[in-house]
């Protein structure tokens, strides 16, 4: 088990690299929107180029940084696999990363030699999107842990 202070640490770092992985997501989604809107194959070759910075130096380190610290919160945190939601997260994390290696890293590939970046653009939205909801739905079972007990009260809350 990790100690207080060391379990505290890990906490923060793992949530520190969710909100990066969230931000560079939805960065990233405005980015290609613009460029989408512009129609410049010179604006979409830019956020491609920028894109690629970013998932290589930004999204892919940040999300192992999360799937390894979430991995050492639920076997040495206290939480366990036991519960569903742990679980699910660790899912969700590694759908995030396959996500970007079996779809987005050859949407990337291609961008350069493409003539014609929309359906690059498109493609990578509905990516994007995907992360951000697989994100998000990790997100939200980190607050709520659903399935856990709720605590008996011993006295009645205050009016």
């Amino acid at each position: 088990m990790l100690s207080g202070p060391t379990r505290r640490i890990v906490k923060i770092v793992h949530i520190v690299a969710g909100v990066a992985v969230l931000g560079d997501v939805w960065g990233l989604a405005l980015m290609h929107l613009d460029a989408l809107r512009s129609g410049s194959l010179a604006v979409g070759r830019t956020a491609f180029g920028f894109t690629t910075l970013m998932v290589f130096a930004g999204g892919v380190p940040f999300s192992l940084i999360s799937l390894v610290s979430g991995l050492v919160l639920a076997l040495f945190g206290g939480w366990g696999l036991r519960h569903g939601w742990v679980l699910a997260k660790l899912v969700l994390q590694l759908g995030i990363l396959l996500t970007g290696g079996l779809f987005i890293a050859p949407v990337l590939r291609g961008a350069p030699s493409a003539t014609d970046l929309t359906g690059s653009h498109r493609t990578f939205l509905v990516l994007l999107l995907v992360q951000g909801v697989m994100l998000l739905t990790a997100t939200v079972l980190a607050v709520v842990k659903p399935g856990r007990r709720a605590l008996r009260r011993t006295a009645p809350s205050p009016p």
